[in-house]
């Protein structure tokens, strides 16, 4: 009996002593600072890799609406130009994979440099203001129930429903 004790005790500390790894590659939406900078951390993976945690990641910097709108239409840009073997390779990802590539491709591309310097005005207890150097539009930040979110998609929406 001292035996599971002891094994339960020991498994238990090292879980702890372990539970941390790993976290600082979670997002935090938190503050717009936060929000915007776990945009920025996951934007970066997306622009290189078609990778789903950090699609998901990504795409909660957004409100739920305009993520319900970009997952229910994001086949709408499925013809962006790709090579011949990465649109074989395209042609085998599972849907998520296939948003995070299409997220890479689309939305963080019509969106500001990703290493541009930016400033965050707090405009109210529920909204904010991103200005990012060398992009035109402001990036309106509103509070939810996640916490902060980015609104709008860079534009895309309104863009493609016209």
């Amino acid at each position: 009996m001292h035996i599971k004790i002891k094994y339960l005790l020991l498994f238990a500390a090292a879980f702890i002593l372990t539970s941390g790894c790993g976290l600082e590659d979670l997002a935090d939406y938190s503050t717009p600072e936060a929000t915007y900078e776990s945009y920025l951390q996951h934007a970066k993976t997306l622009r290189i890799v078609a990778d789903h945690r950090s699609y998901r990641r990504a795409i909660r910097c957004f409100t739920d609406e305009d993520r319900r709108w970009f997952e229910s239409n994001f086949t709408l840009f499925e013809d962006l130009p790709r090579g011949e073997l990465e649109e074989d390779i395209y042609r085998h990802l599972y849907k998520t994979k296939r948003q995070a590539y299409i997220f890479g491709r689309a939305v963080v591309t019509a969106g500001p440099d990703l290493y541009a310097d930016y400033e965050i005005e707090q405009l109210s207890e529920e909204r904010a203001a991103v200005r990012v150097e060398g992009f035109e539009d402001e990036i309106e930040m509103i509070k939810t129930s996640w916490g902060w979110q980015m609104k709008g998609l860079f534009g895309i929406r309104e863009e493609v429903q016209e």
